[in-house]
């Protein structure tokens, strides 16, 4: 048994490309050093003396900072190419973070937060673009679950340093490592990381789709399809960062050490099971075909929530069936936009795809308490169930067209 699992978990991370490899290293560098975001709230209500909604309008600025990043990212990527736009980011996103750590206005940091994350943010299409350039195509979903391993793996560690340094030498210090991380990140992607792009020719494009998805994101509707879809379930998503621990504290009556456990566990079965679950079947089924099903995931992981009330272990039982759609519907998601895109538009969809998660960023948090506040948990987990269920409809029917489509 142990025989057979070690097996699976070679083969799941071999084959993939060196420059794979390096990306992802450089990417959880950058994100071990991810900490201001993480308490930038406690920050500025405790720290810097502002209410709670003046807190909220700095993250809402965080949130409208990463969409425009997103944007502009993918606009930047297929102007002048993956590599410098993810240098560049890591390196000016760096130093941001000192800029930051020296406003004192409310309007001053909401103005400087949202160009902080406008600029750090240009770098996810980018990152994301460059699997293509970097991977054969029947890796790219391992790529990217080998970066979504490296990601979840900083993020693990980033708070948890933030939290240590927040609590014995001050703030202000979240603010200098995460700036420095940026800039290491940024000198080992230029050190070790080869300048290589997409080469402008239409074979690597999908031949089966149409034509005019070669050049526009906007009149690729079976793409506009998907997209709507997947802001939908990367809505009911996001309560899992905002309204899940609200739920988990004021309902279930559990402490803070118990919720940060549980959402752990989030984090650490991405690590341990992400790559072995994605090389058992990413060959076995369509993609659309494993988004629908990671959508139907987490449909039942809020369901769950609905039926079992206050009963604790139904907590347990929401993680496992969130990550376990989180695992399958994300990376597929990724994999189906690179495979749609050509060289010429690649940063484009990537800057869409990214938008997808920051614009839900933006929304889950409001939508969710407006709904929790004014009818209560329970509506609110049947509202989550209803939209994973109807995205994954959408994607069913998308499947059956693409299919007429191609006969």
């Amino acid at each position: 048994m142990f025989r057979k699992t070690f097996t699976l978990y070679r083969n799941s991370f071999s084959g993939l490309p060196r420059e794979i490899w390096l990306i992802s290293m450089v990417s959880l560098i950058n994100r071990s050093g991810a900490m201001v975001i993480p308490f930038l709230t406690v920050y500025l209500t405790r720290k810097m003396g502002f209410s709670l909604i003046e807190a909220g309008w700095v993250m809402s600025a965080f949130g409208l900072g990463s969409i425009a990043g997103s944007f502009v990212g993918g606009r930047l990527t297929d102007r002048f190419g993956h590599y410098p736009v993810q240098f560049w980011s890591l390196l000016l996103g760096g130093g941001m973070y000192f800029v930051l750590m020296q406003m004192e206005s409310l309007w001053a940091i909401a103005v400087t937060t949202f160009f902080t994350s406008m600029v750090n943010d240009t770098f996810r299409p980018a990152n994301m673009a460059s699997i293509s350039a970097y991977s054969p195509k029947n890796l790219y979903t391992r790529s990217v679950a080998l970066l979504r391993f490296a990601i979840n793996l900083g993020f693990s560690i980033g708070p948890a340093v933030g939290g240590f340094l927040a609590a014995t030498v001050g703030y202000k210090w979240l603010f200098v490592v995460d700036g420095l991380t940026c800039m290491i990140a940024a000198g080992v992607f230029r050190m070790f990381v080869s300048h290589r792009e997409d080469e402008k020719t239409e074979e690597k494009t999908d031949q089966s789709a149409p034509a005019k998805i070669r050049f526009s994101v906007f009149s690729d509707r079976a793409f506009m399809t998907f997209a709507f879809f997947q802001l939908m379930v990367s809505v009911a998503f996001m309560q899992f960062f905002s309204t899940l621990p609200v739920f988990l504290k004021n309902d279930m009556k559990l402490s803070e050490d118990a919720i940060g456990a549980l959402l752990a566990i989030n984090g650490l079965i991405i690590v341990a099971m992400e790559m072995p679950l994605i090389y058992l079947i990413e060959n076995r089924f369509s993609r659309l075909t494993l988004i629908r099903a990671g959508m139907i995931a987490m449909g039942l992981a809020y369901l769950s929530l609905w039926l079992g009330g206050l009963w604790v272990w139904i907590a347990l039982v929401f993680i496992i069936l969130i990550t376990v759609g989180e695992m399958i519907n994300f990376p597929f998601g990724n994999t189906y936009a690179l495979e749609r895109a050509s060289s010429e538009t690649r940063g484009k969809y990537m800057g869409m795809y990214a938008m997808i998660f920051s614009t839900s960023f933006v929304l889950a948090p409001s939508l969710g308490t407006w709904v929790a506040g004014n009818w209560g948990f329970h509506v609110l987990w049947l509202v989550l169930t209803g939209l994973c269920f109807v995205a994954a409809t959408g994607i069913y029917f998308l499947g059956l067209r693409e299919k007429k489509a191609i006969a």
